[in-house]
């Protein structure tokens, strides 16, 4: 699956495929990037760590939400992802889910059938 056009202001994706995104080295907020589509029921999307920082502390964070990107700006992106809770779609943020991400760490979500 390839990644969305739109993006958090500190972040690019580097390859034609749009499959591989990166956070600029002297930031660490506001590095957000959209799947391409909607994830389907009962389908598990990988995202595999190709490269670290290590001049920063944290892990990553990832977020699901039921919002079109397309009806995003990247001005409506806050540095920090708790305020997207504020908005009036449905976001889900969960910070630090991998706290010490090593190089080819890969973290895998599933989107049950029942839609969980």
């Amino acid at each position: 699956m390839s990644w969305h056009e739109l993006s958090g202001k500190n972040i690019r994706v580097v390859d034609a495929n749009r499959t591989i995104a990166v956070r600029a080295d002297e930031e660490y907020c506001n590095a957000y990037v959209f799947s391409s589509r909607p994830l389907k029921c009962g389908e598990k999307i990988v995202i595999q760590v190709l490269g670290i920082e290590r001049s920063f502390i944290g892990g990553l964070a990832v977020g699901f939400t039921a919002c079109d990107p397309r009806e995003v700006t990247r001005e409506d992106l806050p540095d920090d992802s708790d305020m997207l809770l504020d908005r009036k779609e449905y976001w889900v943020v969960n910070k630090d889910v991998c706290r010490t991400p090593e190089v080819g760490d890969e973290l895998c979500f599933h989107l049950t059938l029942n839609g969980r």
